[in-house]
């Protein structure tokens, strides 16, 4: 290391801060390297370069550091000095990625156009390579990715400046194209596109772009002339969207300017100067804030400048306004409310001396003509701001500078308010208010909790509300955080408009639902845009919105929820033709020309059609009519904020076509409007309207052959009605006009084959011969398959074969209802035909309405039949009278009528057959019982003085004795004889049946027993009562448990009967009653003993199953043999004894 006295200190030729070993690493001229530790506060010289030192750059990940030497020679170390490779910067060849060729295109052979082949052998003429102003030193730069980087050298030979681009290694990857002018600054994109130098040119100066390939990849101009100052450094920020341009002048002073690229176009956004005491030393962009700018200027002076986007816009609020967009580039401006112009284009230019770096816009001079009321502007020096008042003089096109007052701190943004005061936001989000006549700012009552970029002012129910949107996309009303995730802002004359990161379009109504609902977060349906879109402006009362992309292109929208407000305003206006052309425009639904006020629309048609006037127009208007109110269906979301909505019409397509309709043909020019009454006729979508609309062709066909002209000609008008209906349809119409020149019309402009239509054609004509015209039209109508119609001009066909068809087509059509209001009553076709609809309705088991028809047919037998069949015993019995049934068929039909009524459990109505109509007054009351009907009962017993029985039913128990009895006899029989076999001759012949009776496995196999058919079957067996059946033990458990069951049941009912004797005062008949119970209960409690013995609780507890094991298997076919039958058919219930 050499030892530094004096003036002997070497030039420092760079510096940077390691955060890897959180030390500062200085680079020196002659080729020492110091670091210094910032916690030791030690200094330390890691290494020297012998020859010097002309460049040092660490890369962007601080783990290489490159180094050029004095004899050009390039150095690659780690970060902790260790070195990798050492190779000469001017090695020849193009590097690795040298392109391939194969030979074309090469200068000699490609086309010179007017000069020849001697222009490929001209030689070059010399001129100076380098520039003046060119310092000569080689500079580096690297990718973002820190993989390559990038050299700007003069090459020996050519003296001429070269961009070479080296791997992170040091190896050679790609050589330039030879290009002259250019200049030492150089700067790689950190996105990895582009490499940025400077080049002078005889006639500019240029920023010039490479690939890394080495090739050109466009430019823009610098706004100096050749040799006025030297571009001494190029800088991107860390998200590669600006780029820093600092440069020196001539004059000693330096500037700073900022560029940004949209559209392919670039535009200088920022112009700093600084004067020669305080030149710019040193520039750094900030790593973590894309926009913040570190500046080192001479005079030990240090700035932070922090920048953000914002659109230049003008206020909008008025109807007049142009909605100006102004961006800075030489002054462009944009008008949005005449055109829409792509940037880089502009519809006007201001042409200023001096670059513009912000832009605002007056408010409207509405009070005072000759200037404006207020027109605020900041400044700022250091941390003080200054606010200054600006009127403007047009006699004298001067601006005048009012009152200027100094503010501590620094002023972020500015926005005029309604009542002519400015809301100021100084940094951290603190909000001051200003007036013109005010020596000071006065504190707002509410402030923002951050710095928001973006600070609008609207006017909402007779007050000002303020919004803020801060860089983190956080939206505030009144200092309220309302969204999150807010991108742009945008506030219109009726909505506020914003973008959010879900990449939607949301539209907030300017009141207090609107706010609510933006508070809420329920904006409503938004509407898709591209991803990154940013709003620009929007034209105050209309519907168009500007969209920025994220390429820089411009798109105009018209969003739904304006679309909507503007076209309501139209209408509430009656301003029908502005409404018709914004909802055509833009694809809304035309019904809402009618669905928004639907009584003031009817009342006001004639205006409309005035209006409007274009019968196409109107024709599509109701062409997209539809039964249904969009503003309460499609569009409800959108008229969401209404207190009311109208009132839907009903049958709106009908009212409305037939309103139109009439004010059409009302008009002295209605012959204009066939189309549109042709329209009318269709949407009503019934063959009468059809009919209609193809006679009113027929008129105009008439009236041209009369006056030979018509304004709509009716060849028009019928290719129109076939563009409406499908010309199958049109055609059967015609044909239900029985007008076959109507018929020939329509065939005519369709593309039906004649061999389809002209037999059936010739046919109709030859019955219209006739004086058979019904019967035509029945054809006609069969044939367009409208039965109902066929069927009513048939049967006024006199003759019988005739009629014989016309009850084929009731028969196959099923048209029995329509066929009897066809007939004279009580005449024999209205009794066929009634005899007939009561078979079909006997078809379909519809008995009752059968019985009907056939006595309309008077066939009272089958009425009979189908009134007993639907259980109308009084229509049976009537229908019995009424074929004069003699005393003993009436007695056999009335047992039948009591068994069937019976079986319906009908008790009531079977003890009244059996009283009244067979007089059998003991069995009626006997049926009431059976039906427990006590009080009906009663009744009859005190009218006919008869008393009441006690019959008593014990249980079976003796029989269920008996039967376990026998079966233990035969068990024991079985095991003294279990020595001798089946076919032994001790057998005799009754003993052998006895056993093929009472020992035949019921289960065949095991496998068998266990499908569902022999399930089945084996369950009906069990139920068996069947005296000697191998069954009748199980047969009586189970009917024992039922009857029991059923005893327990009639407890209530018992309890029922008793309270309608003591009403009567039987007392001793309810006493009577209730011991009968209690007696059957406590017999029935000491049967159950009987019943359920323990053997058969054992065998219930054994079988198969899921739950059933090898082991129980086993111990059931030992203890009980294969000859038993499997217990859980019967359920597992009928084998516990009731509690």
């Amino acid at each position: 290391m050499h030892e530094y006295y004096g003036s002997d200190v070497p030039k420092i030729i760079h510096m940077s801060c390691n955060s890897i070993s959180d030390c500062i690493c200085l680079a020196f001229d002659n080729g020492d390297i110091l670091t210094f530790d910032r916690d030791l506060k030690e200094v330390e010289c890691v290494g020297c370069v012998e020859n010097g030192l002309k460049v040092v750059q660490w890369s962007p990940d601080q783990e290489i550091i490159i180094m050029i030497t004095g004899l050009d020679t390039i150095i690659v170390m780690t970060g902790t000095f260790d070195p990798i490779i050492e190779t000469d910067l001017h090695q020849s060849g193009f590097g690795e990625k040298q392109f391939i060729t194969v030979g074309w295109g090469k200068k000699e052979t490609q086309f010179h156009g007017s000069e020849g082949k001697a222009a490929a052998r001209a030689v070059p003429k010399s001129v100076d390579q380098v520039s003046v102003l060119d310092d000569g030193k080689p500079q580096i730069s690297w990718r973002g990715d820190g993989t390559l980087f990038a050299v700007s050298v003069i090459k020996p030979e050519t003296n001429i400046r070269q961009i070479r681009i080296f791997s992170r290694d040091g190896v050679l990857q790609y050589t330039s194209e030879t290009v002259i002018g250019l200049e030492g600054a150089l700067s790689w994109r950190p996105s990895g596109n582009l490499i940025a130098t400077s080049q002078r040119l005889p006639n500019k100066h240029i920023i010039a772009f490479f690939e890394k390939n080495g090739l050109r990849h466009g430019e823009f101009s610098l706004p100096f002339g050749q040799n006025e100052c030297k571009i001494n450094q190029l800088l991107w920020n860390s998200e590669s969207s600006i780029l820093a341009v600092w440069g020196e002048y001539i004059t000693g002073n330096s500037f700073l300017q900022l560029w940004t690229t949209s559209n392919y176009h670039w535009y200088l956004k920022q112009n700093l100067n600084f004067p020669a005491e305080n030149k710019l030393l040193a520039l750094e962009w900030d790593m973590l804030i894309g926009n913040r700018l570190h500046v080192l200027c001479k005079g030990l002076l240090y700035l932070c400048y922090e920048w953000g986007w914002t659109v230049s816009h003008s206020l909008g609020n008025k109807e007049n306004d142009e909605a100006f967009v102004a961006v800075i580039d030489g002054g462009m401006m944009v008008k949005s409310r005449e055109r829409i112009v792509p940037p880089p284009m502009c519809s006007e230019t201001l042409n200023l001396p001096v670059p513009i770096n912000h832009i605002i816009f007056s408010p409207p001079a509405d009070s005072a003509p000759m200037c404006s009321p207020l027109f605020a502007i900041w400044n700022v020096q250091g941390v003080t701001s200054y606010v200054v008042n600006l009127s403007l003089d047009v006699e004298e096109q001067k601006i005048k500078v009012g009152r200027e007052i100094a503010v501590d701190g620094v002023i972020v943004s500015m926005v005029m308010r309604s009542d002519g005061t400015a809301l100021i936001q100084k940094e951290g989000g603190a909000l001051y208010t200003y007036k013109p006549d005010d020596d000071d700012l006065v504190s707002f009552q509410k402030s923002l909790p951050e710095t928001c970029e973006t600070l609008k002012v609207c006017h909402v129910d007779d007050r000002n509300v303020f919004l803020g949107l801060s860089k983190r996309n956080r939206l505030y009303v009144d200092g309220e955080e309302v969204a999150n995730n807010v991108t742009s802002l945008v506030i219109h004359s009726e909505f506020i408009l914003l973008t959010t990161l879900k990449h939607e379009l949301l539209c907030a109504q300017l009141n207090k639902k609107g706010l609510q609902s933006l508070r809420e977060g329920k904006c409503g349906p938004g509407r898709r845009i591209e991803r990154g879109a940013r709003l620009i402006t929007s034209v105050s009362g209309d519907t168009r919105v500007l969209l920025q992309m994220p390429r820089g292109n411009l798109e105009c929208i018209q969003p739904r929820p304006l679309t909507l407000h503007v076209a309501t305003v139209h209408l509430d206006n009656k301003r029908y033709r502005a409404a018709f052309e914004l909802l055509r425009k833009n694809r809304i639904n035309l019904n809402l020309l009618c669905d928004y006020q639907p009584q003031i629309f009817l009342n006001n048609v004639d205006d409309v059609i005035n209006e409007i006037k274009d019968p196409l127009w109107l024709s599509l208007f109701l062409s997209e009519l539809q039964n249904e109110n969009v503003v309460h269906t499609m569009y409800k979301d959108y008229y969401i904020h209404l207190d009311n909505l109208p009132n839907a019409l009903t049958n709106k397509v009908q009212v409305v076509c037939d309103t139109v309709r009439e004010s059409l043909l009302s008009r002295e020019d209605a012959d204009e409007y066939l189309l549109p009454v042709l329209t009318s006729f269709v949407q009503k979508k019934t063959d009468k309207d059809l009919a209609d609309a193809l006679l009113k062709v027929k008129a105009v066909r008439e009236a041209e052959k009369n006056t030979g002209h018509s304004k709509v000609s009716a060849d028009e008008a019928l290719k129109y009605l076939l563009y409406l209906v499908d010309v199958n349809q049109l055609y059967d119409v015609a044909l239900g006009l029985y007008d076959f020149d109507l018929v020939m019309m329509v065939t005519a402009k369709s593309n039906k084959d004649p061999k389809e239509y002209l037999p059936f054609l010739n046919e109709l004509r030859s019955f219209s011969l006739f004086p058979e015209i019904e019967y035509l039209s029945s054809y006609v109508y069969k044939h367009l398959k409208r039965y109902k119609s066929a069927l009513t001009h048939i049967a006024l066909c006199p003759e019988e074969e005739k009629f014989g068809e016309c009850l084929k087509l009731v028969k196959s059509h099923k048209l029995y209802s329509q066929a009897l209001g066809l007939f004279p009553k009580r005449s024999s076709r209205y009794f066929e035909i009634a005899s007939l609809y009561g078979d079909y309705l006997i078809e379909n088991r519809q008995y009752h309405e059968a019985g009907i028809m056939y006595t309309r047919a008077e066939k009272h037998q089958k009425a009979l039949t189908a009134y007993l069949q639907a259980g109308d015993w009084r229509e049976t019995l009537f229908a019995a009278r009424q074929l004069q049934y003699k005393e003993n068929r009436l007695h056999e039909l009335c047992q039948d009528i009591v068994s069937r009524l019976k079986s319906r459990h009908r008790y009531m109505e079977a003890a009244e057959v059996l009283n009244v109509h067979m007089g059998d007054i003991e069995e009626s009351i006997s049926v009431m019982v059976q039906g427990k009907l006590w009080n009906e009962t009663l009744c009859n017993l005190l009218h006919n003085s008869l008393t009441i029985q006690e019959p008593f039913t014990s249980l079976p128990r003796t029989e269920l004795s008996t039967v376990r009895t026998i079966k233990g006899e035969r068990t024991l029989l079985e095991e003294k004889e279990g020595d001798i076999l089946e076919d032994c001759d001790l057998y005799s012949d009754t003993s052998r049946k006895y056993n093929e009776l009472n020992f035949v496995n019921p289960n065949g196999t095991l496998r068998s027993s266990r499908s569902s058919k022999n399930k089945r079957k084996q369950e009906r067996k069990m139920l068996s009562l069947k005296e000697g059946s191998p069954y009748e033990e199980y047969a009586l458990v189970r009917e024992l448990h039922q009857l029991i069951t059923n005893a327990y049941n009639t407890t209530d009912e018992v309890v029922g009967l008793c309270r309608v004797l003591l009403k009567f005062e039987k007392d001793k008949e309810a006493a009577d009653l209730q011991k009968i119970l209690s007696s059957m209960l406590r017999n029935m409690d000491s049967a159950k003993q009987e019943i359920w013995i323990t053997d058969l609780m054992q065998q219930s507890q054994i079988g198969y199953g899921p739950d059933a094991t090898v082991n129980s298997i086993t111990a059931r076919l030992q203890t009980n043999g294969p000859s038993n039958p499997d217990l859980s058919l019967l359920g597992s219930h009928v084998w516990l004894p009731l509690e």
